[in-house]
């Protein structure tokens, strides 16, 4: 188990930006509980990247609570391009799910419902290695982790929130 004040998660076959975190951690502080930021792309074949045009690092893109978050920009799929305050994970008993597919989105709303507050960095952190043939790339349907996705965020937004969180959408 982490002992640090903060956490971030990396998949196996990813990392962060030499000294990237190094930004992020000054922006915590009191009452914040995650800091955002972005990810680039890694291609483990022969494409290149897009470089973002006008990344500014260090400047703040949002700031406010899990749920305005929520209302704003709809469900985050993935937890890495986050840093949370160990604390607030542990005080609102934050884990993952056991046994379940993409627990990413399952973690990642109850963080956003559990009164936090957030700052979002225009940093480009996280290194995410996109490899031939693997889940985010496979485009046969049942592989596609993004297929699956894109219409489950689309019905989240429309459906499930109104219904199961109205005062979600006024707050």
């Amino acid at each position: 188990m982490s002992t640090g004040e903060y956490v971030c998660f990396c998949d196996s076959d990813d990392y962060f930006a030499s000294g990237g975190l190094r930004n992020v951690i000054r922006h915590c502080g009191e009452g914040i509980d995650m800091v955002r930021y972005y990810r680039d792309f890694v291609f483990q074949d022969d494409r290149k990247p897009k470089t973002p045009v006008d990344r500014k690092e260090g400047k703040v893109t949002f700031q406010g609570t899990g749920k305005e978050y929520l209302r704003r920009f709809g469900i985050e799929t993935f937890c890495w391009n986050y840093l949370y305050r160990r604390e607030f994970l542990l005080s609102n008993g934050l884990f993952f799910t056991p046994g379940i597919i993409a627990e990413d989105t399952d973690f990642m709303f109850r963080v956003m419902m559990a009164d936090s507050m957030i700052i979002s960095l225009d940093d480009h952190v996280y290194q995410y290695s996109i490899r031939p043939n693997s889940i985010s790339t496979d485009k046969s349907q049942g592989q596609s982790r993004l297929g699956i996705f894109s219409p489950a965020q689309w019905m989240f937004r429309h459906f499930f929130l109104p219904i199961a969180y109205p005062r979600l959408l006024h707050d």
